[in-house]
């Protein structure tokens, strides 16, 4: 199968967040385990229409988005006017390009729900960039479908239709190499429920031995620059 382009991958994740109502219960859940303060600069890559801004910006001290579409740029920046956020940047763009005059700058960036919509060779590239944007220390949050779930292999093998535009399904291993490859140190690989609450319920088999790694729906991945 050949490879979507760029810009096949940008209509298709446009059309995919037009109904999605989910994201915010996605968000909501992991905060607890981020760290914030209002000295902080962070980054969004692939904010989309900035769900995660409306999460942070009264936490730090100044919060950037980027993304490829325009169209996302422009809702994210009519959340932040309703909510009077004045110290958020948004703008469409490339995040590989964007970190070559912004070297060593932000304290954290996240990528919610991004890697699974690029290939390898894309990720190494994109990731190195935003391991470069990054201060000395600073954290990445990652959060990404699980590939070892049941779910996704069903995918995978053609018993479940693939999600379209999710071209990089990987499990916590595959991160992790790729992550390493990128740059990043100190690897921290953590499960979670599927957010739809029929799911969820059955995350208790996650605990059970020899079988309990198909049952991890989601993964939450903190590293260091």
């Amino acid at each position: 199968m050949s490879q979507l382009s760029r810009e096949r991958l940008v209509e298709i994740n446009s059309e995919a967040m037009q109904g999605e109502k989910r994201s915010d219960q996605r968000l909501r859940r992991l905060m607890p385990l981020i760290h914030l303060d209002t000295s902080m600069n962070v980054i969004d890559i692939g904010c989309g229409d900035g769900k995660l801004l409306g999460y942070m910006y009264d936490k730090v001290g100044q919060y950037t988005g980027i993304d490829f579409s325009q169209r996302w740029i422009d809702q994210a920046k009519l959340r932040a006017d309703r909510l009077g956020a004045n110290n958020v940047t948004l703008q469409v763009g490339d995040i590989v390009e964007f970190s070559q005059s912004n070297l060593d700058r932000y304290d954290s960036a996240f990528t919610m729900d991004f890697s699974e919509h690029v290939y390898d060779d894309a990720f190494i590239n994109i990731y190195r960039a935003i391991r470069k944007i990054l201060k000395p220390g600073g954290k990445l949050y990652l959060h990404t479908p699980n590939g070892d779930y049941f779910l996704e292999l069903l995918k995978k093998f053609g018993i479940l239709k693939p999600s379209e535009g999710h071209i990089g399904i990987r499990n916590a291993a595959q991160h992790q190499v790729l992550l390493s490859r990128s740059g990043f140190q100190k690897i921290e690989i953590r499960y979670y429920p599927h957010y739809i609450p029929l799911l969820a319920s059955i995350h208790a088999l996650s605990f059970v031995p020899f079988v309990g790694k198909y049952f991890r729906a989601r993964l939450f991945i903190i590293c260091a620059a």
